[in-house]
């Protein structure tokens, strides 16, 4: 019998928990999870700050945040979501969806809730292939601190909990509120205000979006090549931002705009403050390493880091990595060495270097997603567990998203089995 620590109850905990609860004769799986309930991000407060436990608030939800990707690019194997269509829906549904899930597979007896890892280090001081790991956990209601060793362990506690703060040369003399997303809940709290939102991700433009229907004026400062979308008439684009005054904002082409308040749509760090500097795991410019594919401590390769792919088909893609890991923990394939992993891994920085992508984004995915997906199914020999159909429903609503901004989420999708897609609902005037 294997013992596994799964770090986290969100969606990548639980479709590893899902996968090896069906192979109780095999692997006996504990989940820690910090919070009361399943869900990890998904898992909505009011509060901001410090939770009840004096720990950082994990979750970077605001209340009226709704899905940017559809339901069927949401969905687990083998358990759609309710919705007839597939369609952007509320972070609510999300969060009830991973609950139904966890309920369906009768996920609940292997989680300890309120319980923060605190520290995982290797059993033995010499690298090994079948490294153990000692893993301390204290229980956060009764203050108890449990170890115990673990055969395996799966890192899956997320990565949209730590802020990512850019240095802006004068911040301190502004007199406004400055705050990063993370903390963010509702657009009326900025009624009649001048808002200027730094970064045109996916949240930024949204936040952006969402708060024009009560702000005086909305700013979203980016260095990016201009939306090509309508806007909110209240709402305009301006380059990044150089410096600050007391009441401005001073973007990289030297214009000056008053503001209240400053917004750092700025993205997240990865971050692992509870694995041992001996685990063999830095996080350099965002980039996780030494890993295999986005998932195998080349160290150690008893630890295994699921979730960390951004722009990809979250859930689907999770339990891609799960199915893959499984081959490995009960001996079906084998890895590499070392030495080849990681030389496979430097050859794929060095191919993303030459497509002009920066090292910071050494995890993204995106339209790279499926022929990933693909190779870890063949390097486990199993069928394809995200279809191809999806590809084409993934590429539409990237393209919906920056053509109509203001409008993409309302659109429902009809999938067909041959990869082809209709929209069934829209509004793009």
């Amino acid at each position: 019998m294997k013992s596994v620590a799964i770090i986290g109850a969100g969606s990548a905990g639980l479709g590893v928990a899902r996968i090896l609860s069906q192979r109780l004769e095999t692997f006996k799986p504990v989940v820690f999870e910090r919070s009361r309930g399943v869900g990890g991000t998904w898992i909505y407060s009011e509060n901001t700050g410090l939770d009840e436990f004096g720990l950082e608030m994990h979750s970077s939800l605001y209340a009226n945040l709704v899905t940017n990707l559809p339901t069927d690019l949401m969905a687990f194997a083998e358990f759609p979501f309710k919705h007839k269509q597939t369609e952007f829906i509320k972070h609510q549904d999300v969060l009830e969806y991973l609950r139904d899930y966890t309920q369906h597979f009768d996920l609940f007896p292997y989680i300890k809730f309120n319980h923060i890892v605190e520290e995982i280090s290797p059993v033995d001081d010499e690298p090994s292939r079948e490294m153990k790991w000692n893993v301390r956990v204290k229980d956060l209601i009764k203050g108890e601190v449990i170890e115990d060793i673990y055969d395996f362990v799966f890192v899956c506690n997320g990565h949209y909990s730590v802020p990512r703060i850019p240095e802006i040369p004068g911040v301190e003399s502004f007199l406004g509120k400055v705050f990063h997303c993370h903390e963010y809940k509702h657009p009326e709290d900025y009624k009649d205000l001048t808002v200027a939102c730094l970064g045109a991700g996916n949240s930024g433009i949204d936040i952006a979006v969402e708060l024009c229907e009560f702000s005086a004026q909305v700013l979203l400062c980016h260095n990016h090549a201009l939306l090509q979308s309508d806007l909110p008439p209240n709402m305009s684009q301006t380059l990044a931002i150089a410096e600050m005054t007391e009441d401005s904002i001073i973007t990289t082409d030297g214009k000056k705009h008053k503001i209240d308040v400053l917004i750092y749509c700025t993205g997240y760090y990865y971050s692992f403050p509870f694995l041992h500097e001996d685990c063999g795991i830095s996080v350099i410019n965002n980039r996780v390493s030494p890993l295999f594919k986005h998932i195998v401590n080349t160290t150690y390769p008893t630890m295994f880091f699921l979730g960390l792919c951004i722009r990809v088909t979250t859930f689907p893609g999770f339990f891609c990595q799960a199915k893959f890991v499984e081959t490995l923990l009960d001996g079906s394939q084998k890895l590499p060495s070392k030495q080849d992993m990681d030389e496979d891994t430097q050859k794929d920085l060095e191919r993303r270097r030459k497509l002009g992508k920066p090292p910071h984004k050494a995890h993204e995915l995106d339209f790279e997603q499926w022929d990933y997906y693909d190779l870890l199914c063949e390097m486990a020999a199993i069928p394809l567990l995200v279809p191809r159909r999806l590809e084409q429903l993934y590429n539409a609503c990237l393209y919906n998203r920056k053509k109509f901004i203001l409008t993409y989420k309302s659109m429902k999708y009809e999938v067909g089995y041959d990869g082809g897609y209709r929209v069934t609902e829209e509004n793009t005037d």
